[in-house]
């Protein structure tokens, strides 16, 4: 259930989307995502702040495809250009290959506690945990993992 409330919250929206054009030039947007945060997960790596994301995808004022990350709770925007890091396909190919998916529920773009953007995966896996998988989105590296009972 906790997974589907929060799945469809952005907060903020309009203000994040007015930061993004400012900090970040972004002029097109393609889609808008939100991402609720590795500090739900990783509570020992966080110094208190909820670290969830307002994310767009789109253009910059050069044309070149961007991903644009707005905290919730101020701090700086991070961008990133598209071509930059993996893409969605090859992430979750790596996934696959790695864990034990049974039922892929969503595939969001984030920022976990190193600031670092990543690819994060919500699975259900063959023991039947509801589990998020984390993939750097620069290098493709398999990064944190957790499994919850569903």
């Amino acid at each position: 259930m906790y997974y589907y409330i929060m799945n469809s919250k952005i907060p903020n929206e309009t203000e994040a989307l007015n930061r993004a054009k400012q900090e970040a030039n972004i002029t097109e947007v393609y889609s808008t995502n939100y991402y609720h945060g590795t500090c739900a997960k990783e509570r020992e790596n966080c110094s208190g702040e909820t670290n969830a994301y307002t994310v767009f995808i789109g253009a910059d004022n050069e044309d070149a495809e961007v991903i644009v990350f707005i905290p919730e709770e101020g701090g700086e925007a991070v961008s990133v250009k598209k071509d930059e890091g993996i893409t969605e396909e090859k992430a979750l190919s790596l996934v696959t290959a790695h864990d034990d998916v049974a039922e892929m529920k969503s595939i969001r773009l984030g920022i976990d506690v190193h600031n670092r953007p990543i690819w994060e995966f919500t699975f259900v896996d063959t023991r039947g945990l509801l589990t998020y998988r984390q993939v750097i989105f620069k290098t493709g590296e398999l990064s944190s993992r957790y499994a919850l009972p569903k």
